[in-house]
């Protein structure tokens, strides 16, 4: 998938999140900017950005991510309640805030 589509969304948000989990935190922080700059292009890469800030155990820019995505109503409610990646990010009392604001999105 790299080789097909190196700047695509989920290459970008594997290859970050994969070198976050090695401890190459500049590769991820270099794919969290890449994510950047293509929602300076319309594409909407807020939480794809926040599951990098996750496995870089940065809580506050996972969170404010989030934030982002469920104000542009792109918010990936499923893989957030239910994927073990993100199990000890839903102890977070910011997690619950989120749900709830969510539920009055509807």
């Amino acid at each position: 998938m790299e080789r097909l589509r190196p700047d695509s969304v989920w290459v970008l948000t594997y290859r970050g999140t994969l070198a976050a989990q090695r401890g190459d935190r500049e590769t991820a922080r270099g794919c969290i900017h890449a994510l950047a700059e293509l929602e300076h292009h319309g594409v909407l890469t807020s939480f794809f950005a926040g599951f990098i800030h996750f496995a870089l155990d940065d809580r506050d820019a996972f969170f404010h991510c989030l934030a982002r995505a469920l104000e542009l109503r792109q918010l990936p409610l499923l893989e957030l309640l239910y994927s073990p990646l993100y199990e000890t990010g839903r102890n977070d009392p910011r997690f619950s805030d989120l749900i709830r604001r969510q539920r009055s999105c509807r």
